[in-house]
């Protein structure tokens, strides 16, 4: 046992495999916390139905994500700890891999500490809203993003370099083998298409042979999208989740579209009543003020930055607050009557709230980084984020779907914390000098 124990202490103080503890314990913590907790509910029951009334071509008449839907299918026809493993084994892959891109972003690896607050952020990240069926919103959304991340591997080698990108030998089969998986949602999907598309105009400007293949992935990712959506224009729940969830929503034009899902995503980080959404954001505005305290010293940018602080502050502290005649109203607008009952559309000066934000936290990160030159890959995959809640704007279901949406959102925000983060300077130590005897 002694020997054991001393074998283990060793690996986890070595420096070839330290690094990949942190992973290794976020899975376990992933693994340990859906044996706990799960059970089948919400939508995990529907698919479990139909995956033992219907044989697999039946099922995929059903729907559109076929990749996804297989997998489930699967998942569904094996004992629960099986998919329970592989989950675990996903929700490390996706720190290992934010750590990556960070390091790519930095110039420099994470350190312990931050290999294990982005396990943390990780962690919390896949488990936000899985009540409505914790399978159907780990396959359908954080798996995409995992498989996402590991397809644009081959940019982040590209673009920043060797040294500061891992697998640098089954990168290119792995990055192919998941272009399948991240392109079958619709979020990953223009999340994925978009980087490849601004990776192999950069690369081709570059004159690197790194952008044929870049475009090769680009074109398997655009033909996997072209046909989710064709899949998904004919499909039969298309019309199900219609009539449930908005009637009539596919006869409205798109600036309407536009304009609701922006208002949707509005309604979660501004005007939802202590939603993980909200209180993610208000971290966020708080840290983002810190860094631009610390790094600039300038007092425009700090202004800026304090914008969306005080805005978050303001919205939180709102609901507990004395009611007053009009308030309600004020804040929550009007009731959607062709949604859920307890969806409110917020009043339209709320968009304009949330795009106000927005803009000063890009203006607060790139004071923050120095240059509107460096904050560019960080700004690219915040506007990835946000672009990719907003295309939740084309499905009737923009509200039923819930925090789920948000999750390459959150990742972004995940993603620039760091980024912005200040360094630590090392003090150095000053040699004492020698008397001779």
């Amino acid at each position: 046992m002694d020997r054991g124990l001393r074998r283990f202490y060793e690996a986890a103080h070595s420096t070839k495999y330290r690094v990949f503890f942190a992973f290794a314990v976020v899975a376990l913590c992933c693994f340990f916390y859906l044996v706990l907790t799960q059970e089948n509910q919400g939508d995990d029951t529907i698919y479990y139905m139909q995956a033992h009334e219907l044989r697999l071509p039946a099922f995929w008449a059903e729907h559109s994500r076929l990749v996804i839907d297989t997998a489930q299918y699967v998942f569904m026809h094996l004992p629960l700890v099986v998919w329970q493993l592989c989950n675990a084994a996903v929700y490390g892959l996706l720190a290992f891999l934010v750590c990556n891109l960070l390091w790519g972003l930095r110039g420099r690896p994470c350190s312990a500490a931050e290999r294990i607050l982005v396990c943390a952020g990780v962690f919390y990240l896949g488990i936000i809203d899985c009540t409505v069926g914790v399978i159907t919103t780990q396959c359908n959304y954080t798996w995409p993003l995992c498989a996402a991340l590991l397809a644009l591997l081959p940019l982040q080698h590209a673009y920043f370099g060797p040294a500061a990108c891992a697998w640098s030998k089954p990168m290119p089969i792995l990055a192919l083998l998941a272009i399948p998986y991240a392109a079958n949602q619709h979020l990953t999907a223009a999340v994925l298409c978009g980087f490849l598309l601004v990776g192999a105009v950069l690369l081709a400007r570059r004159r690197d042979r790194a952008a044929i293949y870049c475009a090769l992935q680009l074109l398997l990712g655009l033909a996997c999208a072209g046909w989710l959506l064709y899949r998904s224009l004919w499909r039969i729940d298309t019309f199900a989740e219609q009539d449930m969830y908005f009637p009539g929503y596919y006869a409205l034009p798109l600036p309407q579209k536009l304009e609701y899902g922006l208002s949707s995503t509005a309604f979660f980080l501004l005007h939802e009543r202590i939603a993980p959404s909200s209180v993610l954001m208000l971290l966020f505005a708080a840290w983002l003020f810190y860094c631009t305290l610390v790094r600039v010293r300038k007092w425009l940018p700090r202004c800026a930055a304090a914008v969306p602080l005080g805005m978050q502050l303001v919205f939180c502290s709102m609901w507990y607050l004395p009611s007053r005649p009009g308030f309600g109203m004020l804040l929550r607008g009007t009731p959607w009557s062709r949604v859920f009952g307890y969806v409110y559309r917020p009043e339209p000066w709320l968009d304009l709230v949330l795009l106000l934000s927005l803009a000063c936290v890009c203006f607060g990160i790139c004071a923050c980084l120095g240059s509107f030159r460096r904050a560019l890959p960080c700004l690219l995959i915040l506007f990835a984020g946000f672009g990719a809640r907003l295309l939740m704007c084309l499905t009737p279901n923009a509200y039923a779907s819930g925090l789920r949406t948000f999750q390459c959102f959150f990742a972004a925000l995940l993603v620039c914390a760091f980024v912005i983060a200040p360094q630590r300077k090392k003090a150095k130590k000053e040699k004492e000098p020698s008397h001779a005897t």
